[in-house]
């Protein structure tokens, strides 16, 4: 419903027709941000795969640090503790 009210009220502010104390609509978290441009979550999401995965396919894997860059694998180090 929200993003169907946010589709009228942005034709509204496109037609100059609306009253609204804004200008345009900033579309945020309707369920594909990649949509309106936002970049993918990319860090939080490599730091829970870490977290999730055993420890021998994830961050004890010998080639762990090939796959998943040095911070993430640190920070799930450290949330696994």
């Amino acid at each position: 419903k929200v993003v169907i009210k946010a589709d009228e009220i942005n034709a509204e502010l496109k037609k100059g027709s609306a009253g609204y104390p804004f200008d345009k609509i900033v579309y945020t978290n309707i369920g594909n941000p990649h949509s309106v441009g936002q970049q993918p979550l990319t860090w939080p999401r490599q730091v829970m795969a870490l977290v999730d995965l055993p420890d021998e396919v994830g961050i004890d894997h010998p080639t762990v640090s090939k796959m998943f860059p040095t911070d993430a694998i640190d920070r799930a180090s450290w949330l696994k503790k």
